[in-house]
This record gives C-alpha cells, structure tokens and sequence, in this order.
C-alpha cells in the first residue's frame, strides 16, 4: 500500500507533510510468480490514532463520500511477474486539532477472481455509476483465502501551520548570533540606566554653568576695586 502525491500512479512517493487538499493517489498491489490471484478492496477508514475515525469505501468497496475518495479503479500485468494494482483519488484532509492522518483498509485476496461487487474495478467496465449504485448488493462473501489489514501514515499540515513554521524559522535565521562575551541586559534596566546618567550629565552641566557665572562675576568684583583702589591712591 503506498500513497503518491498527484492523481495517477507515476507521482513521487510521499515521504514527507502534505497539506490540506493536496491531490493524492491511494495504491495497493499484489505482485506473485504464479497467475491465479485477485484482490478486493473493502472497508477503509481514515483516523487520526485516537477516537476519530471516519469511514471512506464501505464493506462492498464502494466511497461512502466521493468528495473524500474516489472508487477504485485497477490493472493488471503478466509481463515477467504477475501484478494487480487497485487505485483510487482522495484530496487531503485532517481532523480538528490533530496533524495525524491514518488510511487503513482491508485487502481481501482471492484464488481466481473474487466474488462479483457492485464497486469492484473489473466489473465497472461499460457501467454507469448510477447503475453500479442501484444494483442489488450481494451479501459479503466470507470464503476468500486471506484477509490482511495495510495502513499508511499522513502528516497533515494547515496553511497556517506552515506560514508559522516559515516565520519562526525565518525569525531564527535572521536573529544575529550573541557572543560569548557579550551581556545581556532587560530593556527597563537599560532605560534605566540610560535616565540616570542623563539625569548626572544634566546636573553635572548646571554645575558647571554655575561655577562660569560665579567665576565671571567675581572677575568684574576685582576689576571694579582694583580701578577704585588705583584712584584713591593717586596724590595731586
């Protein structure tokens, strides 16, 4: 069992995320040496690993809903080895707050063709979907030879998951590295610090300007009694 992305059987294996309603293509196969074999596809569901569960091809092989899974379709080859392939299109989809996507689905394999099916691929040739609808279902048949259970994993992503990562990750590459000998230092202490020596200069300033006044007024006080004294002391 594998899933491709695309709608088709040529798309690349998924090996990573998807996201929500990207196209993909569900595939199961069965290769043998020998002819004489045939699979049947029933009862898939699609999970998230815990309580929500939801079903997408029913007991007959036919989609419960076709906006999730399309029907099967199938080939086969005899060239060098014998192989049946079924497929079907599904769009991405995830449940409400889980990134966890299982599909998982009962393959029923038979020796010759398996039993007759409103919704199997080989006897869709020439039939309407209406008609494969209305037929009459037959009970489910219980004598195939083996019945095994494929499932495959999905991590599925929201856009604004993906917009989060992208910004997260942008932020972390563009955010400078710190130097080992570098300290760093809470915002409101560096106002803080940075009033403060404000506040210093300011007064230091006043200071200053001050002493200029008193230094200069003191310069007239001497000027002015030096001209007096000088006066006084002349004698006609």
């Amino acid at each position: 069992m594998e899933i491709r992305n695309g709608y088709g059987t040529n798309g690349a294996r998924v090996t990573g995320p998807v996201r929500v309603g990207d196209p993909l293509t569900l595939i199961i196969y069965m290769r043998s040496k020998y002819d004489g074999f045939d699979i049947v596809v029933n009862d898939c569901f699609a999970h998230n690993g815990a309580n929500k569960r939801i079903q997408l091809i029913d007991e007959y092989g036919c989609p419960v809903d076709d906006k999730l899974i399309s029907r099967f379709r199938g080939s086969w080859s005899d060239t060098g080895v014998f192989e049946t392939q079924v497929y079907a299109y599904m769009k991405t989809f995830r449940f409400t707050g889980s990134p966890a996507l299982y599909i998982e689905c009962d393959v029923r394999m038979c020796h010759g063709r398996c039993p007759s099916q409103p919704c199997h691929w080989r006897n869709l040739k020439g039939v309407s979907k209406r008609e494969a609808v209305q037929a009459p279902r037959p009970a489910v048949n219980t004598t195939l030879s083996d019945n095994i259970s494929l499932f495959q994993a999905l991590r599925v992503l929201q856009e604004d998951d993906e917009e989060a990562r992208a910004r997260k990750e942008s932020i972390t590459s563009a955010k400078p590295q710190q130097d080992m000998s570098e300290t760093c230092m809470k915002t409101s202490v560096l106002s803080a610090l940075l009033a403060t020596c404000c506040v210093l200069l300011c007064v230091l300033g006043g200071s200053l300007l001050a002493a200029c006044a008193k230094l200069r007024h003191r310069k007239k006080d001497a000027a002015f009694f030096d001209n007096y004294v000088g006066h006084k002391a002349q004698l006609d």
